[in-house]
């Protein structure tokens, strides 16, 4: 309407005043300015769609998991063996904050050389002393804190400990296993015969000991602090579930065991 009426030529004419040409021009002017408004909110610069921030991308939480165990035990080497180390192989390590506290059932009394703080442990005196391995192989300096890094040694450890006999077989084999997993074998003898493995097997009965509810059996499993129990087998649900509730689910928990698939 605007234009129309510039282009009218009695607007036109030498009489027109040059008021009502401002007043049309800054008409025309707003309304071109209102259209381009207009175009940019609908849509976006240079009529593009906008990217979403990288805020709103899901993260995968890490979920915590604690194996409360001991070293000769063959239901805490079947949980070693047999479901963390596949889940670590299917790639949920990345979604687990994993540790294992080796202590397990021990009872008070020393006798036969057994523990070095007057305790006694289920399978014997060399178990005692694998537990202390165990848990200097996860000390960052001797070990490494990293499950990536530590948990290989604890499988090699779970494959082969349990038909060996004397003090210098269970040695030789937390000396090779060190090797083959990338770990100073020396560290962690020093770590696991002296001082430092003492007060690592007080702190693991300390925190053992310190469960609630108090653990009836090895191994024993927290997941994010909750007990799982004797469903320990189905860990892989438990850490499925945790690291979904906050983000992307990993793909490893789209697949699901054929044992579970029916009733």
């Amino acid at each position: 309407v605007v234009l129309k009426k510039m282009l009218d030529p009695a607007f036109q004419q030498p009489k027109a005043t040059a008021r009502r040409r401002v007043v049309l021009v800054v008409a025309v002017v707003t309304l071109l300015t209102c259209f381009a408004l207009l175009a940019g909110v609908l849509l976006g610069p240079f009529g593009s769609c906008p990217v979403p921030p990288s805020s709103t991308v899901s993260s995968v939480k890490k979920v915590n998991v604690t194996l409360y165990g001991e070293s000769l035990c063959p239901d805490c080497r079947h949980m070693v063996l047999e479901v963390i180390a596949p889940m670590l192989e299917k790639g949920l390590g990345d979604v687990m904050s994993l540790r294992y506290v080796a202590y397990g059932n021990v009872r008070s009394g020393k006798a036969d050389g057994e523990g070095s703080q007057g305790i006694k442990c289920q399978h014997g005196a060399q178990e005692c002393l694998m537990n202390k391995y165990i848990n200097c192989a996860q000390v960052d300096g001797v070990g490494n804190s990293d499950a990536a890094v530590w948990f290989p040694y604890v499988t090699c450890l779970a494959d082969d400990l349990a038909p060996l006999r004397s003090p210098g077989e269970y040695g030789n084999r937390a000396r090779e296993c060190a090797t083959q997993s990338g770990l100073s074998a020396s560290r962690l003898k020093k770590c696991a015969e002296g001082s430092q493995g003492e007060a690592l097997e007080r702190q693991a009965g300390e925190e053992t000991d310190g469960l609630v509810p108090g653990h009836s059996f090895v191994p024993w499993m927290l997941v994010n602090g909750a007990a799982v129990g004797s469903d320990y087998d189905n860990l892989d649900r438990f850490v499925c579930v945790g690291s979904g509730s906050g983000g992307a689910m990993p793909a490893a928990c789209s697949e699901l065991r054929s044992s579970l698939m029916h009733q």
